[in-house]
């Protein structure tokens, strides 16, 4: 994903009520390696950062700026 300011309205009816943001330490490792997660059950937003490797479970994020 690109750097920069993401927004979402939240999740959808088949994101169970929540939708979850994970970064890894590098492109191609495993969840279990994880360096962060946060859940999101609502309108949000979160930066990304150049170099930044994340994986996106729900929600539809758009990139703001």
């Amino acid at each position: 994903m690109r750097p920069g300011l993401y927004v979402t309205d939240g999740p959808g009816t088949d994101d169970y009520g929540f939708c979850f943001i994970e970064w890894l330490p590098y492109k191609g490792a495993r969840s279990s390696g994880l360096l962060d997660i946060q859940s999101y059950e609502g309108p949000s937003y979160v930066q990304l950062n150049a170099g930044d490797v994340v994986t996106v479970d729900g929600c539809n994020w758009t990139l703001q700026s």
